[in-house]
């Protein structure tokens, strides 16, 4: 349960009557899908915040979609035969059918009723109605208005236009020290409704005032736009950037007196999503988790296959769910000042879980270290203030094996995240706990051992949990890669022709993380096609492909055989591609990586090796072309060319020449699988793009551009 100081309550009372009246000087203009109702609203948010806003042109096309011509109106109204208005646009902006075309017209009642839209069962209430993209016009009118009409001839005007212009959406971008992005969406299309609409503005609004005062990790990009065409618009725009939003919230209908509710992301459970519902449950109050759904706002938007965006929406009574949706029933008397500023409070908690949540590690893992000595007990007079600080002092120390974040340990012990955290700063105030990453525990005593084989000696578990395709796993460079990935802790999916090589890769591993062996001639569809189907059923999903496998001939291209020709473009280029496009969306979902083991060939041909070095230069197109389709969904592609490598395939290649093979002048495998998992364990706010590797020596032949395996 949170209770706030009389301080604390204060600022929260003057937090809702501020969001309140931003919601009030909002609720008269006419917002629509485009046009001047929408910049108006804009203009009145800049006084609170600044904006930079985007104006897409009518006709664009984004996605499936296209973007509408402009709609604005400045007036609309229905004249009774004695020229009195019954139906006023003046009176209520809901009053006209939203993107209604200009009409200037008498018609009788009898055809006049066909454009005229009531509820029936709510015969006191004015129905909200749009129609963006089909050419009509209407009017909304309560039934009891509709009843009271009489027969006779009606004047009939909507003074509109409905021609080319632009869409506009506003953006406030407050910036944090990483890369990393939350984002905030909210929409600013529908006109006088004031719980489904303005009350996701206003909170989010009066979010971004506070955080413009914070000094912040993560980046925060709140988003104001029209509702589905405003955030697919802004998607297509920002495709090359999606890969930095790690977390994302949609406000909706949150300012009526309904309990918080929140709509978990497609993904179920995002880092938001548990960080939500860890602040909701913190806060002791009534509240609904809801599981996703493609049905709502526009988190449907940001969370679509294509996408996956981590983003789940909060509100309180959900669309649809509270009287008065969508008609003039949802006015500002609904809005209740308190529940305004509680979301506001919600968010900001959030924010503070985002902003400081991080795995640790234990700086004293051998048995549990002696609190009470560091002034850490409760017993010796130290700051533990409560039973729970004791607790989670505890659970912390317990936990914290850079594996388990502090947001895992509140939701695994029940304790309040503010208790985990406020635990973990004072144990690294007493040197018993940093930051995942940044120092190590200290060696154990000698009768405690390291069992042969575990991430802790093996390269520290950095890819812990993660499954790796590797080709070309039975020798050479493919074996180095598959060896150093369960070195790291990951699960190998090791691909050769030859199961027996396969062993031996997996025997040099010496027990460390787990091998899959998967016997496949790449040059054969039904073995691809098995393959591409068998992998991610077996593995449960891939994290990391790596391309190794490859094959080489040499001759001058007049006497080259066009049949090895067709071999190496089999091989080096057509199964890497095959294989991609198969693990693709699985590799997307996971936000994964994929490494192409290319060769300097690839970057500059040499004769006797054109047929080679042709495959190698389009293995390094589509991987190009790869990176820019996959970016945008965090998925990392990486090429990597070595020089002359001392492999099995390299001494073929050197007796073929009739050159002598000195290994020790060469490239070592053992060291481009070092680059290659250096390069896949980066933070994921880098990506390196193209790595070439050289003999420190020189290979001392006259062509020292040809490398492989």
């Amino acid at each position: 349960m949170t209770t706030l100081l009389a301080g604390e309550a204060t600022t929260a009372d003057a937090v809702g009557q501020e969001a309140y009246e931003l919601m009030r000087r909002l609720f008269p203009l006419c917002r629509s899908l485009t046009g001047e109702g929408v910049r108006a609203t804009f203009d009145v948010l800049e006084e609170e915040i600044p904006l930079t806003r985007t104006e897409v042109p009518s006709g664009t096309r984004v996605f499936d979609w296209i973007v509408p011509d402009e709609w604005n109106i400045r007036d609309a109204y229905i004249a009774a035969p004695d020229g009195t208005r019954v139906v006023d646009f003046r009176n209520s902006t809901l009053h006209v059918v939203s993107y209604s075309e200009p009409v200037r017209t008498t018609l009788p009642l009898e055809e006049l009723r066909e454009r005229l839209h009531s509820l029936p069962d709510q015969p006191d209430v004015v129905p909200y109605r749009t129609s963006y993209y089909e050419r009509t016009w209407g009017f909304c009118l309560s039934h009891r208005q509709l009843l009271a009409l009489q027969p006779g001839d009606y004047e009939v005007v909507i003074d509109s236009t409905l021609e080319p212009g632009r869409l506009s959406y506003g953006e406030l971008v407050v910036e944090g020290q990483g890369e990393g992005e939350v984002l905030v969406s909210t929409y600013v299309c529908h006109p006088s409704l004031a719980n489904d609409n303005l009350s996701g503005i206003a909170v989010a609004t009066m979010l971004a005032k506070e955080l413009c005062r914070r000094r912040l990790r993560h980046t925060y990009r709140f988003l104001f736009a029209p509702g589905t065409i405003g955030p697919l618009a802004w998607l297509h725009e920002n495709r090359d950037r999606l890969h930095r939003i790690e977390h994302g919230l949609a406000l909706s209908c949150i300012g009526d007196g309904g309990d918080l509710t929140y709509k978990r992301s497609r993904r179920g459970d995002a880092q938001v999503d548990r960080a939500v519902e860890t602040v909701l449950r913190d806060l002791g109050s009534p509240h609904r988790v809801l599981p996703w759904e493609p049905w709502g706002g526009d988190e449907r938007q940001y969370c679509a296959p294509g996408f996956d965006l981590p983003v789940g929406c909060l509100m309180r009574t959900p669309h649809g769910e509270f009287d008065g949706y969508h008609t003039s029933a949802d006015g500002l008397e609904r809005i209740r000042p308190e529940s305004l500023a509680e979301a506001v409070g919600v968010c900001l908690e959030l924010t503070d879980v985002l902003e400081s949540d991080r795995r640790c590690v234990n700086l004293s893992p051998y048995g549990e270290p002696q609190l009470g000595r560091r002034g850490l007990y409760r017993s010796t007079g130290g700051a533990v203030a409560t039973p729970d600080d004791e607790r989670a002092l505890l659970w912390v120390l317990s936990q914290s094996d850079e594996r388990s974040s502090l947001l895992d340990i509140a939701r695994v012990s029940g304790l309040g995240y503010p208790v985990v955290r406020r635990a973990a700063a004072r144990l690294e105030g007493a040197g018993l706990l940093a930051t995942g990453g940044e120092r190590r525990p200290a060696t154990a005593p000698s009768p405690v051992r390291t069992p042969a084989g575990s991430a802790a000696g093996t390269g520290n578990g950095r890819l812990q949990g993660q499954t790796c395709v590797v080709t070309g796993a039975s020798s050479g460079i493919g074996r180095a890669i598959a060896v150093a990935l369960a070195a790291a802790g990951a699960t190998v999916c090791a691909v050769a022709r030859r199961r027996s090589e396969l062993e031996v890769t997996a025997g040099r591993a010496n027990g460390s993380g787990r091998f899959l062996l998967y016997e496949a001639d790449l040059l054969g569809d039904e073995d691809l096609e098995a393959l591409a189907k068998a992998l991610p059923a077996r593995a449960g999903g891939v994290d990391i492909l790596v391309h190794s496998a490859g094959t080489i001939s040499l001759g001058d291209t007049e006497t080259a055989s066009v049949h090895d020709f067709d071999r190496q473009y089999a091989t080096n280029v057509r199964a890497p591609y095959r294989l991609t496009q198969a693990l693709l969306p699985t590799l997307r979902t996971n936000r994964g990586q994929v490494v192409f083991v290319n060769s300097t060939a690839g970057l500059a041909a040499r004769a006797g090796v054109a047929q080679y070095a042709a495959t190698k230069h389009a293995l390094k197109a589509i991987a190009d072309g790869l990176r820019e389709e996959v970016n945008p969904h965090g998925v990392r592609v990486v090429s990597v060319y070595p020089g002359r490598t001392a492999t099995p395939l390299q001494a073929e290649v050197h007796a073929s020449e009739g050159k002598p093979y000195d290994p020790e002048r060469l490239i070592q495998p053992e060291d481009v699988a070092s680059v290659v998992l250096g390069a896949l364990t980066l933070p994921r706010s880098t990506e390196v793009t193209d790595l070439m590797v050289r003999p420190m020596l020189g290979d001392g032949l006259a062509t020292p551009g040809l490398g492989r395996r």
